[in-house]
């Protein structure tokens, strides 16, 4: 299997322009096509980029003519991707209890160029593991106030007159096993980080946003 690391992607191709009416019960030597996702709309300019790409980099699909589904192509391009994979969270305070959360993660996406017997030929990479990418979602979190001053500790003479460490209370502080919680709040009070515990799956990346990334790929093979 060759691997060629090209930032591409694609969508299910279906021209009229290229139908063909031959059988299909017979290979159609000089056509491809390629299956991707519904997203890739038809007339992304995906397709025209990836239909002048790909034949640079797979020596079997030059010359050959991309079909639409109704067809029995020598070489057909099946799309895979990954699930993505969630590496941090953090958060920008913006202004006042206003913040964004930010998500950073990773995923893998590939053509893969098959035979008519279904066989892998050639592996086409989109998007490595070991590219990052991250998405940003606004949020509105309660003001982390500043905790109350510690106990004021004091030097002074007792009745003896010894010096003497004197410690008066601040009734304003909380009781020390009740300020930071589990969850990451403080004394009950939602921190940055306690609003991330609770909201990591709507805080995770979606299909659409790693299909956004292929997209951009894509459309940069064309500057």
């Amino acid at each position: 299997m060759r691997n060629y690391t090209i930032y591409l992607l694609s969508c299910f191709l279906f021209h009229p322009a290229l139908f063909h009416s031959q059988s299909l019960t017979a290979i159609d030597t000089g056509k491809y096509r390629i299956n991707l996702p519904a997203h890739f709309k038809p007339g992304n300019k995906a397709w025209r980029i990836l239909d002048e790409k790909l034949p640079l980099v797979c020596e079997e699909l030059k010359n050959k003519e991309l079909c639409g589904d109704n067809c029995n192509p020598a070489y057909t391009i099946d799309f895979t991707m990954s699930d993505p994979v969630v590496l941090d969270y953090y958060a920008q305070r913006i202004s006042g209890t206003n913040y964004d959360i930010v998500t950073l993660y990773t995923f893998e996406s590939s053509l893969l160029l098959k035979n008519s017997a279904g066989k892998i030929v050639t592996r086409i990479v989109l998007v490595d593991t070991n590219d990052v990418f991250k998405i940003t979602n606004k949020a509105s979190i309660a003001e982390f106030l500043v905790p109350p001053p510690p106990n004021k500790i004091s030097l002074q003479k007792n009745a003896s007159g010894q010096p003497e460490v004197v410690v008066a209370a601040n009734l304003n502080n909380p009781p020390a096993t009740s300020v930071f919680r589990s969850d990451g709040s403080y004394g009950g009070i939602e921190t940055p980080y306690s609003y991330i515990n609770k909201n990591k799956q709507k805080l995770a990346p979606k299909e659409k946003d790693q299909l956004a990334v292929i997209d951009q790929r894509i459309t940069a093979l064309d500057q």
